[in-house]
């Protein structure tokens, strides 16, 4: 991939992803590990020349934000190697050993940026890597190779690329943040994600697929306390049974998501009208409780910016779990 990538390329699909946390790699027989291996096969199968990924674990904390400048800021992943960030704690120590192999030439996130500057938003290039809201997906998606010392072993029933445990050579990798943490919050966070969405829209004219990484409903509070029970969960798909938050929202986003057109994008009011859909989401009754905190919303409102009202969408899985859900997308 270079910067000089044809932007006659066909139309890349954009991904909503629930992201999940580490211990769903060892989870063969859950909902979310097995469509994340069917993304993995999707992406092989869409002649990508690029992807570009969001996760809820980055949020932009450039030098000099403000509330006033917060939405219009954000960072760039420059490291060409993508080294992985275990942000997660109090795991097993092959938690820390997981591997995955992608790269990040410079000519490919100067694309990226670029795009972003195109549509008037400031770029603050860093050295990072890419945090588990990425590498967790991507991990299944491309063969999940897991530690040595593991006692798990995990077969998919699904060919991949054996021997590997890396995206293919020819897509290239980049994260960018979201808007900067904690000076947006509520319908001003959804809103400024939905405009870098936006601003990521034109890359898919170039090949370059758009991944975005969250959780539909992610309160960890009560996730914990399903866990320290002693309930166990579903002996197979590894589910909690609902909580009534949980239920609710998850519902919700299927309804602002996938409208009664059959999923087919159009005839749903247009863009704006959908855009509203997934923003008023905020407003939800249950959205508190389903999201104590932002961050893992917001991927959702971005993949909405990054797609177009008259563009089949597709609901892959919509699974409630305990505190949790796990509904997942795809546009193209």
């Amino acid at each position: 991939m270079t910067a000089t990538a044809t932007a006659t390329a066909r139309r890349a699909p954009v991904w909503y992803i629930a992201h999940g946390g580490p211990p769903t790699l060892f989870q063969p027989d859950h909902p979310a590990f097995k469509h994340w291996v069917r993304v993995g096969q999707d992406m092989r199968q869409s002649d990508l020349s690029g992807l570009v990924v969001i996760s809820a674990h980055w949020q932009a904390d450039p030098p000099r934000a403000n509330a006033r400048t917060a939405a219009a800021v954000v960072q760039i992943n420059t490291d060409p190697a993508n080294p992985l960030l275990y942000d997660y704690y109090n795991f097993p120590p092959y938690f820390y050993k997981l591997a995955l192999r992608s790269s990040n030439p410079p000519a490919f996130s100067s694309l990226v940026a670029d795009a972003l500057r195109g549509a008037g938003l400031g770029v603050e290039p860093t050295e990072r890597g890419i945090d588990h809201g990425v590498f967790i997906p991507l991990k299944a998606a491309f063969h999940n190779v897991l530690p040595a010392d593991s006692p798990h072993v995990v077969k998919t029933g699904v060919a991949q690329d054996e021997g590997r445990d890396a995206l293919p050579e020819h897509i290239p990798l980049c994260q960018i943040s979201l808007p900067a943490e904690l000076l947006l919050t509520g319908r001003e966070a959804a809103e400024a994600a939905l405009h870098l969405g936006r601003a990521l829209r034109p890359l898919r004219e170039r090949g370059i697929g758009l991944m975005f990484g969250g959780q539909p409903v992610h309160n960890l509070r009560v996730a914990m306390r399903h866990f320290r029970s002693g309930v166990p969960p579903d002996a197979r798909s590894g589910l909690y049974p609902a909580e009534d938050f949980a239920r609710a929202f998850s519902e919700a986003i299927s309804g602002a998501v996938v409208v009664g057109d059959g999923g087919s994008g159009g005839g749903a009011g247009g863009e704006k009208e959908r855009e509203e859909r997934v923003l008023g989401l905020v407003d939800h009754p249950a959205y508190k409780e389903a999201h104590p905190t932002d961050e893992h919303f917001l991927p959702l409102p971005a993949a909405i910016g990054a797609t177009y009202d008259d563009e089949a969408v597709r609901e892959d899985t919509a699974v409630p779990d305990g505190g949790m859900a796990w509904n997942m997308y795809r546009w193209g």
